[in-house]
């Protein structure tokens, strides 16, 4: 799959456009490469194809939850919070689990994503090499 199949939102406002310029130059300064990549929007039909879908805060899994409960039951994936896979973030629950939005604040916002996107991803690695396998 490649990062412009992957979907990037709940509503369709933002859908269709590029990456924020300073999420870029966080990214890009980090070693990652987002030209390519656009907002897309995530519909039912995209998440009856999964069997898994993270939610970066709250209020997108709660978007999510009303996506997934008008598919048939076996077309449901499960839904998780980004950083439930962070072992830094064990035992938080709700909003505390929430990836930082960076978009009202300043440029040390899309620093601190990065950091919380960055910390999660092996345990997302993890658990996708065991579905796999199982």
């Amino acid at each position: 799959m490649t990062s412009s199949s992957i979907p990037g939102g709940i509503s369709d406002e933002e859908a269709g456009n590029p990456v924020d310029p300073r999420a870029v130059h966080v990214l890009t300064g980090a070693g990652y490469d987002a030209a390519d990549h656009s907002a897309r929007q995530v519909t039912g039909e995209w998440l009856a194809e999964r069997d898994l879908a993270i939610a970066m805060t709250q209020r997108h899994r709660e978007a999510l939850e009303r996506l997934v409960s008008r598919l048939p039951e076996e077309r449901r994936p499960e839904i998780r919070m980004f950083r439930s896979y962070d072992p830094a973030a064990d035992g938080l629950t709700g909003t505390d689990l929430d990836v930082a939005d960076p978009w009202y604040g300043d440029q040390d916002g899309f620093f601190t994503t990065l950091d919380q996107v960055e910390a999660a991803v092996p345990g997302i690695v993890d658990e996708m090499r065991s579905r796999l396998r199982g």
